[in-house]
């Protein structure tokens, strides 16, 4: 997740222009085994 603000808030993705990364946090949160999409 190199150039990636994305951790326990997802705000911050979208601060940072990084729409993918607020949804793989999304994912990963809600199956906790997806974490390469």
């Amino acid at each position: 997740m190199a150039g990636c603000a994305c951790s326990d808030d997802p705000s911050q993705a979208i601060s940072y222009e990084n729409g993918y990364c607020e949804l793989q946090v999304s994912i990963d949160k809600a199956t906790q085994k997806i974490t390469f999409f």
